[in-house]
């Protein structure tokens, strides 16, 4: 998440979604546009050591407290750069800092959303990235990170809402791909198959390959989502309670259950269900675990929880996986979930 946006001409057509939104971004004032530019710290992007004393000197003397508050900024992105968790407590204390000093830098709102994110702290995560966008709403990485939040909150729409801006800012084939994931999961199958053609319209030649995989990918899940039997909604019920999740057609049964349920608890334990069809299935175990995140965002019970956090082991995630394990336990310390975090 470091990493630039690549660039793209944008497409001629547009959904209405688009357009609503962006004649609301050109409406939207620019509080805090840019933000000071201190000598100090600059080289933190480039940074990979994850300190630097002239920088760690110019902030302890430091007394504007809007330049000291983008130095500590700097300082924390260079201290969680490497993705090293052992680092992240003492980034998120200097952002703590820069916040203190300064409420309405941006950066820092930004860069500790991204922190939240790491721990799982999605309600905080949102707090801040809501903050960096009220102040600066032309900025594309505030409604990126944004949307994992929403994501792992089971806030889909949300998270269209924010997809939609980013490819708004930075129509790249990146951000069209994660628009029609956004799409996919509310169940607007055309306007998928739109995204993905946009996505390939708009990727450079080195990006290409990893594009066409990309929406290979996506158009496969399109087709199982929407291949459903003629048991439809129910089907997915008659599979779970037989424990038979093999059965031909059942991810677009349950894809069905899941966008018709009325009831939280009823959607995730649809999603639930359609987990172990991936599984069952052995054809996409990442979508297994996408229906396993927003089944415990929609519906944070202690099961989801603990189906969340066998999830992650699977796929070796095994410190997100001790956390959910811990607010599983929190509300069931049973056996089972203790198993769970023993293992994580």
């Amino acid at each position: 998440r470091h990493m630039g946006h690549c660039g793209g001409e944008k497409g001629a057509e547009m959904h209405a979604g688009f357009l609503v939104l962006l004649a609301g971004l050109a409406a939207s004032p620019v509080m805090a546009a840019e933000l000071p530019n201190p000598a100090a710290c600059a080289g933190y992007r480039e940074n990979k050591t994850g300190g630097d004393a002239d920088c760690d000197a110019a902030i302890a003397t430091e007394t504007d407290p809007k330049l000291k508050s983008v130095m500590l900024g700097r300082r924390a992105y260079m201290e969680d750069a490497a993705g090293d968790f052992k680092t992240y407590p003492k980034a998120l204390a200097d952002l703590d800092e820069a916040i203190r000093l300064w409420p309405d830098n941006w950066g820092a709102l930004h860069e500790r959303g991204y922190l939240y994110n790491e721990y799982g702290r999605w309600k905080e995560a949102e707090a801040d990235l809501d903050r960096q966008i009220e102040l600066n709403p032309k900025i594309a990485d505030g409604y990126q990170e944004r949307a994992l939040a929403r994501f792992n909150l089971g806030e889909l729409k949300g998270v269209f809402e924010d997809r939609t801006a980013e490819a708004l800012l930075f129509p790249s084939a990146a951000d069209y791909l994660a628009l029609a994931d956004a799409n996919l999961w509310l169940g607007k199958f055309d306007d998928v198959k739109s995204d993905l053609a946009q996505a390939t319209q708009v990727a450079s030649p080195d990006e290409a390959q990893k594009t066409s995989d990309a929406v290979a990918l996506t158009r496969a899940r399109l087709g199982n989502w929407m291949g459903t039997s003629a048991n439809g909604p129910a089907g997915c019920d008659a599979a779970a309670k037989l424990g038979d999740f093999n059965r031909e057609n059942l991810i677009g049964d349950c894809t069905r259950a899941f966008l018709e349920a009325t009831k939280d608890e009823d959607r995730a334990e649809a999603l639930t269900n359609r987990s172990m069809a991936w599984l069952a299935s052995k054809s996409d175990e990442n979508a297994a675990t996408a229906d396993n995140v927003v089944a415990a965002g929609i519906y944070p019970s202690a099961a989801n929880l603990s189906n969340l956090g066998f999830a992650y082991m699977r796929v070796h995630h095994s410190t997100a996986a001790s956390w959910v394990f811990d607010k599983s336990i929190a509300l069931e310390p049973s056996a089972y979930n203790y198993s769970g975090r023993a293992s994580a």
